[in-house]
């Protein structure tokens, strides 16, 4: 039976080549901060990964701070950033469809008196540039956007925004990459510069609990954990030295892998998909602006995580909007709820989502899709 796992934005399996770099690196098992040979073995790893990931951002300007994952990358940007500032208060611009990791962290901090907007998107689920200048006011110090969104693959103008904010010195732009960073080619970087970027490794064949926050300027920051002043203070703690250099080598790994004709290939899947589920009755989400390895489609009335179990029988694994936070189903997903989506479409959601090396035949999905589809019908009484 063949296996199609497209929950590639929740995870990736880790890259043979990404296992093999980290094994022959085992042996050179000293603390980076040591001043003896297998110390500066460590700190030699630590700065070959950051050249290879920061070979794949080209971006030259700034440095990598690494993390335990995207979550502590955003949460790190965030109140870092907030906490640098030596007055109290300001005004933070987000989005409505941000990751958890950014949207509770603004949330502590409006309950704690700062102003935030969140700017909504539209029906189609992108967010509009004119909206998102419309937001900015005298006190706006932060902007914080995601560059792909993890549900509908939706891509926001961080390029725009970027250019907007260039001659506001007082306003910080963080850009969340966790779903674009090694899947789109670096043209898509090249055209913006952010003072803060994050990325996280398990999403491109790295390890799982390795992340990194790119830092342009250090005094954009505070830390949140004290205590050795690794990492240029901002992150103390002995680096993971495995899973750094598993990034490294996914980075390097990307680089072959994140290139037009693979997302013209993924462009080519991705529409057969929508095609098909639109035929028979799915409802698709589909920006104007978005990523091809993203797709969300619903179909309203069933049950999402049964259509989950029901395609895994048959080999294809997928999640139901957000794999984050899929286990919270009770109020569904805040970023379908934004776009305007029903209680029964967002309670049909399902996320198929690729990577730039994937090659499957859609239709062979597409009857898995349809046929499990009418079978969990079936068991539900048909849609209500």
């Amino acid at each position: 039976m063949s296996t199609f796992y497209l929950d590639k934005a929740a995870t990736t399996p880790v890259a043979k080549d990404v296992l093999d770099a980290v094994i022959t690196s085992l042996d050179k098992f000293g603390n980076p901060s040591s001043l003896h040979r297998y110390g500066l073995e460590a700190e030699e790893l630590l700065n070959g990964s950051k050249k290879e990931v920061s070979q794949l951002l080209g971006w030259s300007a700034g440095d990598w701070i690494f993390t335990g994952n995207g979550t502590e990358s955003n949460n790190l940007a965030i109140f870092g950033t907030v906490q640098s500032w030596q007055e109290k208060g300001g005004h933070i611009v987000s989005t409505a469809i941000e990751h958890p990791s950014v949207i509770q962290p603004l949330r502590q901090l409006e309950a704690a008196g700062w102003q935030i907007t969140f700017v909504p998107p539209n029906a189609d689920g992108d967010v509009e540039i004119d909206s998102l200048l419309a937001a900015l006011t005298p006190q706006t110090r932060l902007v914080t956007l995601m560059h792909v969104n993890n549900e509908t693959g939706a891509m926001l103008p961080v390029a725009e925004m970027a250019e907007a904010i260039r001659s506001r010195e007082k306003i910080t732009l963080h850009v969340d990459a966790s779903q674009s960073f090694g899947k789109l080619p670096d043209n898509h970087f090249q055209s913006f510069q952010a003072h803060l970027l994050t990325i996280s490794g398990h999403k491109i064949g790295a390890f799982k609990g390795i992340g990194g926050l790119w830092v342009t300027r250090k005094r954009l920051l505070r830390p949140m954990v004290l205590g050795g002043g690794q990492q240029q203070g901002l992150r103390s703690g002995t680096e993971n030295v495995p899973g750094i250099v598993s990034l490294g080598a996914a980075a390097k790994r990307a680089k072959r892998l994140a290139r037009e004709d693979c997302m013209k290939r993924a462009w080519q899947m991705h529409q057969q998909l929508a095609e098909s589920l639109a035929v028979a009755g799915w409802k698709i989400a589909l920006p104007k602006h978005k990523s091809p390895y993203i797709l969300m489609a619903s179909m309203p009335g069933l049950p999402a995580e049964a259509l989950v179990h029901a395609f895994e029988r048959d080999g294809l694994f997928v999640s139901t909007s957000s794999a984050c936070s899929s286990r919270d189903t009770q109020k569904g997903s805040q970023v379908l709820r934004a776009m305007g989506w029903t209680k029964a479409e967002m309670a049909g959601a399902i996320r198929f989502s690729f990577s730039p090396e994937d090659e499957f035949s859609v239709d062979d999905l597409v009857r898995i899709v349809m046929e499990h589809t009418s079978w969990v019908k079936k068991m539900a009484g048909g849609p209500r």
